[in-house]
């Protein structure tokens, strides 16, 4: 956890339902979005706690149970929703990543594994899916997003979505 911020929580601002996965942890901001803020909980084999406002992580909770049945992810530990807050608390995946010196040295182990693994995703059947309009609702929120200037332009500009700066 070298490149993460070690953080002092009051585990008490919390649902009493975390406080033995916080209790005696190291935790360290492992956000990436505004949307949400995620915590790494360095304890036994580590787990990741995802915050944002209320109701807001109900799909990705339905999601996250739906891919674990396809044996496509873990899963997740729990998921709390209040007034304010939604918490998702998943542990963390083991192994390493594609960008792990093991593949990037070794280019034809890499193309196997990834020629293997999207064979396996294409096979799959998603017919029972309980959320088949996200690609059509995310890019709809990016757009929105790009429109108040509060998005990647980067992803923006290789979609052709329009920004306040686009000429009509």
């Amino acid at each position: 956890m070298t490149n993460l911020k070690e953080l002092r929580i009051n585990i008490e601002k919390f649902p009493e339902a975390l406080h033995n996965t916080l209790k005696d942890a190291k935790i360290y901001d492992s956000s990436s979005s505004p949307e949400a803020q995620v915590l790494f909980i360095d304890k036994k084999d580590g787990y990741y706690l995802k915050i944002a406002s209320s109701k807001t992580l109900e799909r990705e909770a339905e999601m996250t149970a739906y891919f674990q049945k396809k044996k496509l992810g873990l899963g997740y530990i729990s998921y709390l929703s209040d007034q304010s807050q939604d918490f998702l608390l998943k542990k963390k995946i083991q192994g390493e990543n594609y960008l792990a010196k093991q593949y990037l040295n070794n280019p034809k182990r890499l193309c196997d594994n990834l020629a293997e693994n999207l064979r396996f995703l294409h096979e799959q059947n998603f017919e029972d899916c309980p959320i088949l309009d996200h690609s059509e609702r995310y890019l709809k929120k990016v757009e929105k997003n790009a429109s108040i200037n509060n998005s990647n332009l980067d992803f923006v500009n290789n979609y052709n979505i329009r920004t306040t700066e686009t000429k009509f």
